[in-house]
């Protein structure tokens, strides 16, 4: 009955909160089954149905360093296949059996998988990144370069010519000022190539993915500007 199930509840958690270890690797076992109230879901990066998007995360440095991480934890675990964990395991993984595997595991081990877990489930967009992005001095130029998808996004021309002034300089995009975005971004191409009579420039970072992100107009609405604006106090 349900008075005997509470009771016997309130118990054992009581007595969980002396045993953290425990806690922990029930925890991870919890997410990947996502047994009893574990909801947890994987950051999918679909790409937002932009296929030259999604081409491009998948070529990144990041997503091999990622994949070869989700397979090792895999092996870590005994768990075959491939795929996201809180995702593909759904349905698929028994709880006690992953906990019982967990609880051999060291310290060190485990929190190799929540972490893994925590990297996951990190979703794209969040304060989440924004935070994580300072605390852990992300730099982008070590993770992405510049490619036909970002060029291909590129929609502000104001934005753009700031962008072709970083990389031309300001005589340059003060030439370009008034021509098509289309002409814009092939000045860029030609700058980031050394083509066209171009000096190529080499490890250009737009604002937009450095940490924090900013902004190449005065206009409002970057939801990643908005976002750390909101929390930095509490990082500072």
């Amino acid at each position: 009955m349900r008075y005997i199930d509470l009771h016997r509840q309130s118990a054992v958690r009581a007595v969980l909160l002396k045993s953290p270890q425990i806690a922990l690797r029930l925890l991870a076992a919890s997410v990947i089954s996502r047994d009893g109230l574990w909801l947890a879901r994987p950051e999918m990066q679909d790409g937002a149905r932009h296929e030259a998007t999604a081409s491009s995360i998948v070529a990144g440095k990041a997503s091999g360093v990622f994949a070869a991480e989700q397979s090792e934890v895999r092996m870590l675990l005994g768990l075959s296949g491939v795929g996201y964990l809180t995702a593909a395991e759904y349905g698929s993984v028994n709880l006690p059996k992953l906990f019982a595997k967990l609880l051999t595991l060291p310290d060190d081990d485990v929190l190799r998988v929540l972490t893994f877990l925590m990297a996951e489930t990190l979703p794209a967009g969040s304060e989440a990144v924004e935070i994580l992005g300072h605390l852990l001095a992300v730099d982008m130029r070590e993770w992405w370069t510049p490619d036909e998808a970002f060029l291909d996004l590129l929609r502000d021309k104001p934005a753009i010519n700031a962008m072709l002034a970083e990389l031309a300089g300001k005589q340059a995009a003060h030439i370009h000022v008034a021509k098509t975005a289309a002409v814009q971004k092939g000045a860029i191409r030609h700058c980031l190539a050394g083509t066209g009579g171009r000096t190529k420039v080499e490890g250009w970072l737009p604002r937009y993915l450095g940490f924090p992100m900013q902004s190449y107009t005065k206009r409002k609405g970057l939801r990643a500007v908005d976002n750390w604006n909101a929390v930095k106090k509490l990082f500072s």
